[in-house]
This record gives C-alpha cells, structure tokens and sequence, in this order.
C-alpha cells in the first residue's frame, strides 16, 4: 500500500533511529500492521497482566551492546493507526527493564557469541531471573492518540493486553531499524518468514 509505504520511508522515522542506535546509518529491519479486535471474553476485573498475555522480551542483548557505537540492538516505532485508550489492547511495559535485562543476559555464558538476537523469550511470575524480579518496576499503559508514536526496544519488559473495548480496533504500524552494518539474529522460521 502506498500510504503504508510512505510512512515507512518518512525521513523522521530514519532520523530519530539513527539518534536512538548512535549511529550515521540505518536499515530497515522489519515491519508489521498489528490488530486487537474487541474479546468480548476477556475480563476487565484481571489486574494481572503477566496472567493476560504474558510479560516478556523479543530482544535479547548485553550492556556492552546497549552502549557500543553504534548500538547493536533494534529500535522499533510503534505508530498508532487509532486512538488507544485505557482498555483498548495497550502496550504495557515496565520502565528501565532494557538495561536491568541486558545485565541479566550477560550473566548467561551460554548466550555468549549469540547476542544480540531476537527470540521472543516470554516468562512469567518466577521465571524471571530472581535479581530482576527483586527490581522490577510496577507496569505501565501505554496511551495514545491516532498518529502518536511509540519509540521502545523490545529488550524492555512488555506485554499485550486484551482489548476490552467494544467500540474500536487498536491498530498500529510498527517499523523497526538496526544501525547498518550490525547483525541482529533471528530464530531460522522468523528469518525464512
């Protein structure tokens, strides 16, 4: 769709990524259209959302790529098509886990040589690295306007939660860079796909 295509190629979106990864150069990494339909199943009374849709990562990656010049992660946008208020499927994340997750990783020698990547790792509840789960911070929502932008990674802890909202559809266009040059894994079907 052209329309689709002309905000992937807005120069901001470059400009704001190659502030984000410290670097001169970008590459479009990935994109995705996301929809959350109404669930007219989903209760409004569950204020646990890790027993929603799960908090996790999709991004795994150390310290030293989180301060290395350039950055060796990803920087995704999340463009908000529609108004997203409270209850319609928000983005909740938990403030300043990117980092407290990059040192947990780096704790992981069996990690060493495959970072950074993107895996998608989901934990819940204890399944957290016990020095995480000591700090984690409360969640928050996020809330926004149509045409309003996101910029996150998504090695901070995030979740999705259920669209209890019966008049609308949240819909967002997320558009991902890396800095050029920097090799961000994949699992093999996520890459093939």
């Amino acid at each position: 769709d052209a329309d689709i295509l002309h905000i992937i190629a807005h120069p901001w979106l470059e400009a704001v990524a190659k502030q984000a990864l410290s670097t001169s150069a970008v590459t479009l990494f990935q994109t995705a259209l996301l929809n959350a339909w109404p669930d007219p199943g989903a209760d409004p009374d569950v204020t646990d959302l890790q027993q929603m849709e799960g908090y996790h990562t999709d991004m795994q990656y150390t310290g030293e790529d989180l301060f290395a010049a350039p950055r060796r992660m990803q920087v995704s946008f999340f463009l908000w098509v529609s108004d997203v208020p409270l209850g319609r499927a928000n983005l909740h994340f938990r403030p300043g886990t990117h980092r407290l997750m990059a040192e947990a990783w780096a704790r992981r020698p069996e990690l060493e040589g495959l970072l950074p990547r993107i895996t998608g790792t989901n934990w819940r509840g204890e399944t957290f690295p016990p020095e995480v789960l000591e700090v984690l911070p409360p969640a928050l929502p996020v809330v926004a306007s149509a045409g309003d932008v996101t910029v996150l990674t998504t090695g901070a802890v995030h979740s999705a939660s259920p669209n209890f909202d019966a008049d609308g559809t949240r819909q967002c266009l997320v558009v991902t860079f890396t800095a050029t040059d920097v090799e961000v894994g994949l699992p093999k079907a996520q890459a093939e796909e």
